[in-house]
């Protein structure tokens, strides 16, 4: 008898089982190591999950930002900008003789 070893990322482990389960998380989750839960712990802002993937991917285009459990970077509205690896909207607040760039 061997002695338990982590469950790796992309995958979930059910308490006493001696196999590895692959993940099958929603887009906006992820399975990290020693996941238990097949549908995985939801992305962390500034990053994007696809579902079923063991490790998220930052939300890296600037104009695009990336709330906590999303699958996609959302595109930054008029008025504010986003730079790259935003995790939410920041307000423009351009005082007078200036403009918002469009990002």
């Amino acid at each position: 008898v061997g002695l338990p070893s982590e469950c790796p990322a992309g995958s979930y482990c059910q308490a006493g089982s001696s196999f590895a389960f692959p993940c099958t998380a929603q887009p906006g989750r992820h399975c990290p190591e020693q996941s238990s839960d097949a549908a995985g712990e939801p992305c962390a802002a500034g990053f994007r999950c696809a579902g079923a993937t063991a490790t998220p991917q930052p939300c890296a285009t600037a104009g695009a930002y990336c709330p906590g459990g999303t699958s996609e970077a959302l595109a930054c509205s008029e008025g504010h900008y986003c730079e790259a690896g935003a995790s939410a909207l920041t307000p423009c607040e351009a005082p007078p003789g200036n403009h918002c760039p469009e990002q």
